[in-house]
């Protein structure tokens, strides 16, 4: 009786560990720009993209999706591959390089625009809808300039890796509004 018992639990657990589900990662990746019926616009030789912000809520390794107004679930076992306030800054950065025609600068580099961006929202519902709500700022001499971004968008299926392809396009159209001013 007393094997049996020990039997049934191995048995139990080898098939909870079996049927264990594993971590998928997922990333965020440049969105090339659409071609330009017109000439780009001229713009400044040097520019910076400041340090960005995001809510905390987002800076974790786990993804995050809205399940109600005021609910949201955490994924476990769905993940971003690098922490999300860096992966949006390389991605934002390489996104506006591809619109501006330069390299962004360096703080320590004389620069003609600061560009400074606080992501307010971003992150998707339990459809696949895609959300980011964000302000930026472009610092030129002694001007600044405001601006929101507020966009939505439609995944083309509902698993993570189309939400982060949706999310990409997003930050590939939020480069567009910074670049077009």
């Amino acid at each position: 009786m007393k094997n049996q018992m020990i039997c049934t639990v191995m048995l139990i657990t080898l098939t909870a560990c079996a049927s264990a589900r594993s971590n998928s990662y997922y990333t965020l990746s440049p969105s090339i720009p659409a071609p330009q019926a017109s000439p780009a616009k001229p713009v400044a030789e040097n520019w910076t993209l400041a340090p960005l912000t995001i809510p905390e809520v987002l800076n974790r390794p786990q993804i995050i999706r809205k399940s109600g107004a005021n609910k949201i679930d955490i994924l476990e076992y769905d993940r971003w591959a690098e922490p999300m306030d860096s992966m949006i800054y390389r991605t934002l950065a390489d996104d506006l390089t591809a619109r501006m025609g330069m390299s962004a600068g360096s703080a320590s580099q004389t620069t003609e625009q600061r560009i400074a961006v606080a992501i307010d929202e971003f992150d998707a519902d339990a459809d696949g809808n895609v959300f980011l709500t964000a302000t930026w700022t472009v610092q030129k001499d002694e001007t600044t300039t405001s601006h929101i971004f507020q966009h939505s968008e439609k995944s083309s299926a509902n698993d993570f890796a189309s939400i982060a392809a949706a999310m990409s396009r997003l930050l590939g159209n939020l480069a567009d509004a910074i670049a077009g001013g």
